[in-house]
């Protein structure tokens, strides 16, 4: 019980049913996901990681998600925004994108929401042979929000290889989930199998394997979705016309005796990374050269 602390909650208010996840951190740090069974419409956040913490904010970015999530309705969540965007003086705690899907009679629709403190701008999916793709990787993909994320090349000062790994990392985590979305054969199944293909391809922990060299030459595997007994659990959808289907669940690799919460590298993973770290030298040398060339 202690081990682990997610729980799946379920409200009905009228005739409104709303299931989310509920944590202990669930105004801190981290993810969430809920569903609006009424309405068909489900409501994924990722962290996009400011640069700096807004500490005297009047409202918090996990309060805008359950607004959206309890009027279930993407054209209500609309004039939400525009509210929000009026309010003189509103800020956010944190930093998050609010990602939504919505079953509709004649096409479902989904979009995204960057909000960053006084921001809140919407962020059109990427279209691939007719498919709607959203691959948010926690940092912004608005060009405008990018400098607010720790996560993003800096417009001045320094920056340290820490830093520009981590905006690697992230760059190239994107265009494996882009990938993965794309080269996913899930449309061509029911919508049962669909969403048990796209749970299994969430909870592989391989989707995020990089590798890096040391000083002294030597390769290691450095895991970022690692698996752990915290977070075990992943959330997949159908969303269709008039039809929401989806199952939250876990699907854990094969548990290593003496290391049940780690994972073997697997070197033929189709979606594989790069080397992060020969890449973050790469773009810290490309960046020092623009600096200098600039100065």
């Amino acid at each position: 019980k202690e081990k682990y602390r997610y729980r799946v909650v379920d409200i009905k208010t009228g005739t409104t049913k709303v299931k989310f996840y509920y944590y202990p951190e669930l105004f801190g740090w981290g993810p969430a996901i809920g569903i609006n069974e009424t309405t068909g419409m489900v409501l994924c956040i990722d962290d996009l990681i400011p640069t700096k913490k807004y500490s005297t904010g009047n409202f918090t970015s996990m309060a805008v998600a359950f607004m959206m999530l309890d009027c279930g309705d993407l054209k209500i969540v609309d004039q939400i925004m525009d509210r929000l965007r009026s309010v003189d003086g509103l800020k956010l705690e944190g930093g998050y994108a609010i990602h939504m899907a919505q079953a509709d009679e004649e096409k479902p629709v989904m979009r995204s929401a960057e909000c960053i403190y006084d921001r809140f701008e919407y962020i059109e999916p990427v279209v691939s042979a007719g498919r709607n793709i959203i691959a948010q990787s926690n940092c912004p993909i608005n060009e405008d929000l990018k400098f607010m994320a720790s996560a993003a090349v800096p417009e001045k000062g320094k920056w340290n290889f820490n830093d520009v790994r981590l905006y690697v990392e992230m760059r190239e985590r994107r265009i494996r989930m882009l990938r993965q979305a794309k080269e996913t054969k899930w449309l061509k199944k029911s919508a049962q199998n669909s969403v048990e293909a796209g749970l299994k391809l969430l909870a592989l922990p391989e989707g995020d394997v990089n590798e890096y060299i040391d000083a002294k030459g030597k390769i290691h595997k450095y895991f970022t979705g690692l698996p752990s007994r915290w977070v075990l659990a992943h959330f997949s959808c159908f969303v269709g016309k008039k039809k929401l289907y989806y199952q939250i669940g876990k699907f854990l690799p094969k548990p290593i005796k003496g290391k049940e919460y780690s994972i073997k590298y697997r070197g033929d993973y189709a979606f594989k990374g790069k080397n992060v770290n020969a890449v973050a030298i790469e773009e810290l040398m490309a960046y020092k050269k623009r600096t200098s060339e600039k100065a």
